[in-house]
């Protein structure tokens, strides 16, 4: 058979834009809105079913200054656009990026909680959380421990910080007794747990971690890295259980900030940081504007409530797969449009990916925790928020004939990629295996 002609695919490196310029999504109203975050099937383009590489809203890259929003603030910016900054309470700014951090500042402040409303600004996510951990020891300073959930980003982000204590994830009740003796600090606690693989802990299981930190005097920092800006059905995943913690941290390009990390904190506990060094450099004032409109548009086109609708849909088609193949497959989990495929191993997670690179369709990798590998990986099916449900049918059909053609082909006798890619041939689309 002839091989047909390979999708081309948008990575990081490439010039996004033609595919910035395209189709535009209809936003969850049905009119025109949002950047595009792929095409219809058959135009030649790369869907991303989930990737760092597409911001929450639907930009496309990895790079936030290339978003339409950023050219724009590009081309008119005054010299010395490119300037790091970096502010702990919104007040005046040298240069180029104080207007982007106004902007931001006061978006923030429109949707965070009341009373987070002093904001230390870095360029990236590990460094925001050095400032947390700062802030709260601190704050705390009889109190050298830190708690968090064993499996977790923190402890690699935080690094193996004396007085670590880690934490069975989803149970309140050790947590409680983690902090009974009032010796933690802080805990750090990431609401839907994206370590190893993806995990949704038990209804209110936050709420109650919240109220055993009121109960003990202990600060608690909500870790919205993976969740924030609607990712999981609310504006912030802290809200399904309406908590207000002690100090915010907000970065990554899959949340809305690209290559910006936000530590918000409250008045009294922003003096805590007030005469420490603030993060190396900061964010640049394009990758501040980026995420003022990723913000903006979060808001006004409501797209919490949009992934609350489409997260059943997109959910519900991966468990039907799951009962479909279970040779491949173990369960589907997620909340929101914050969803995967736990896998029977990584070459089951390796060859699904591959297979729907096939179909024109990209998907994410899971989190492999650097202390080591988890036994069933989770796929990650985070699409942007601007998902239509055509498209989120699109990736589930693409999915099932995925499936169905391997569950055909023996499977590896080991995991080794070399082994795998000699079994597969010349990369080909399903259809013409």
């Amino acid at each position: 058979m002839t091989a047909s002609a390979p999708p081309r695919y948008l990575d990081l490196t490439d010039d996004p834009e033609p595919f910035l310029t395209g189709p535009r999504p209809p936003s969850p109203d049905g009119s025109a809105a949002g950047q595009a975050w792929g095409a219809a099937p058959g135009t030649g383009r790369a869907l991303s079913a989930s990737s760092y590489g597409v911001t929450g809203d639907g930009r496309a890259g990895g790079r936030g200054d290339r978003t339409e929003a950023s050219r724009r603030r590009r081309d008119g910016a005054p010299e010395g656009v490119g300037r790091p900054v970096h502010d702990r309470r919104g007040g005046a700014h040298e240069g180029a990026a104080s207007g982007a951090v106004a902007d931001l500042f006061g978006l923030l402040r429109s949707v965070l909680p009341d009373g987070l409303d002093q904001y230390v600004l870095g360029s990236s996510a590990a460094e925001v959380c050095d400032v947390a951990l700062r802030a709260v020891r601190r704050a705390r300073p009889a109190r050298r421990q830190v708690a968090v959930a064993a499996g977790g980003h923190h402890g690699v982000t935080l690094g193996r910080v004396d007085g670590m204590v880690e934490v069975p994830y989803g149970d309140a009740e050790a947590m409680g007794r983690a902090l009974a003796d009032r010796s933690v600090a802080a805990v750090f606690l990431e609401p839907v747990l994206d370590g190893p693989g993806l995990t949704v802990p038990p209804r209110g299981y936050v709420g109650r971690v919240a109220e055993a930190c009121a109960r003990t005097g202990t600060l608690l920092v909500a870790d919205e890295f993976q969740t924030c800006l609607g990712r999981t059905g609310r504006m912030f995943a802290v809200d399904h259980d309406a908590v207000v913690p002690d100090v915010m941290l907000l970065s990554k390009a899959g949340a809305g900030f690209p290559r910006v990390g936000v530590c918000a904190l409250g008045t009294a506990l922003a003096g805590a940081v007030e005469d420490h060094p603030l993060p190396h450099g900061g964010p640049s004032a394009l990758s501040l504007a980026a995420a003022c409109a990723a913000v903006r548009e979060t808001a006004d086109l409501d797209l919490p409530a949009h992934a609350a609708r489409l997260g059943p849909r997109l959910l519900a088609g991966l468990e039907d797969a799951c009962r479909r193949h279970p040779a491949h497959l173990l369960g589907a989990v997620g909340t929101g449009l914050m969803t995967g495929l736990r896998t029977r191993d990584s070459s089951a997670e390796f060859q699904i990916s591959m297979m729907l690179a096939g179909h024109g369709l990209r998907t994410g990798h899971s989190r492999h925790h650097p202390g080591g590998r988890t036994a069933h990986p989770v796929l990650p099916f985070c699409p942007p928020l601007t998902v239509t449900e055509r498209q989120i049918d699109h990736v589930l059909a693409a999915l099932e004939a995925t499936l169905t053609w391997l569950d055909g082909r023996p499977r590896p006798r080991t995991g080794g990629l070399g082994h795998l890619l000699r079994g597969l041939g010349p990369f080909r689309t399903p259809t013409d295996w």
